[in-house]
């Protein structure tokens, strides 16, 4: 189980992996922000995802695997699929790898202003911004 929250084992500013049956914090990973904008399962990392750093965590140990740059200001982290964490930020929808962080793909939308929803069903990602509504199909990847 990967929890945010404050007080108790983890403290603010982290983001930590706590024992299902005891609740004891087997580690915990600190963020440069304030708050931690999510976080997301994928086989052995976890994406989190704070105001503009997204990094990969080794889910059994919370050590850091790789690191995307700080100009992503406004991204939300949406989900994951076929190997690929999903964000959407201001300018469009992202894809990065889950195993290296590598941006793989962008996808521009033009006009789109107001806060990101999104959900990854399958290998159906649907999006909402403002009152449009996207739907992508990921592809095997190659």
């Amino acid at each position: 189980m990967l929890s945010q929250h404050r007080g108790g084992r983890c403290h603010q500013r982290a983001a930590c992996r706590l024992d299902p049956e005891t609740g004891d914090s087997r580690w915990s990973a600190r963020t440069a922000a304030r708050w931690n904008r999510g976080y997301v399962r994928s086989g052995s990392v976890v994406g989190l995802l704070d105001e503009k750093v997204l990094r990969g965590l080794d889910i059994r140990t919370g050590r850091a695997r790789w690191e995307v740059g700080s100009t992503l200001a406004g991204l939300r982290l949406l989900g994951t699929a076929r190997g690929l964490f999903l964000c959407a930020a201001r300018k469009g929808l992202y894809a990065f790898d889950t195993g290296t962080g590598e941006q793989v793909w962008f996808h521009e939308v033009i006009g789109a202003s107001g806060d990101w929803g999104g959900t990854v069903v399958g290998h159906d990602v649907f999006v909402t911004v403002a009152t449009t509504l996207f739907c992508c199909t990921l592809a095997e990847r190659g």
